[in-house]
């Protein structure tokens, strides 16, 4: 009997210190996970400047006597409405 209890002791142990360990592990692939997010969106954006400055090479490049200075987006995000709203206004 007192094997049987030193053993369900010892198991006990095992197991709390298991789950202490699997505690640790969640919490370094959490912080393993912000860190992905953070790549991704810094890949996500890079790809999309660079998609951006490929088309406007091209536009450039097909239309060379156009001012494209015109176009140039705004210092200031604040005051340029998001054409996302501008559909809610209509709708």
């Amino acid at each position: 009997m007192k094997n049987s209890k030193k053993a369900v002791a010892e198991l006990t142990r095992d197991r709390k210190e298991a789950l202490l360990e699997l505690e640790k592990v969640k919490a370094g692939l959490k912080m393993r996970d912000g860190d992905v997010k953070v790549a991704v969106d810094t890949k996500d954006k890079a790809v999309a400047d660079l998609q951006h400055l490929a088309f406007k090479k091209q536009a450039v490049e097909r239309f060379p006597n156009l001012d494209f200075s015109a176009f140039q987006p705004y210092d200031d995000e604040d005051s340029v409405v998001d054409s996302g709203q501008d559909d809610q206004a209509r709708g």
